[in-house]
């Protein structure tokens, strides 16, 4: 079973981006929880702030998160193994 850590990193792999809110919706765990998940996570060079958003009222801008580079650029081995495999499973029967 996966870890809230590995939920989060694939959550954002999936969206490309997103706020502690949304992952906290997404995965029905408190936004303090999902803030402690992404402190680590960025603290490890996995993820990084990419932007914020105003909030609703005062306050701090909410920080939305995206997959490092370092996190992307070991992706790619992963991604060509996904891709040769979706693509010889949809290969023709030989006749």
């Amino acid at each position: 079973m996966p870890t809230s850590r590995q939920k989060i990193l694939a959550y954002i792999r999936k969206r490309q981006a997103a706020s502690a809110a949304d992952i906290s919706r997404a995965l029905e765990m408190s936004q303090a929880n999902a803030r402690h998940h992404l402190a680590h996570l960025e603290a490890n060079g996995l993820i990084e702030v990419t932007g914020q958003q105003r909030g609703e009222g005062r306050g701090r801008p909410v920080q939305i998160y995206g997959l490092s580079r370092h996190t992307l650029d070991d992706n790619v081995a992963h991604l060509a193994s996904v891709l040769l495999e979706e693509w010889l499973t949809n290969l023709p029967p030989k006749r």
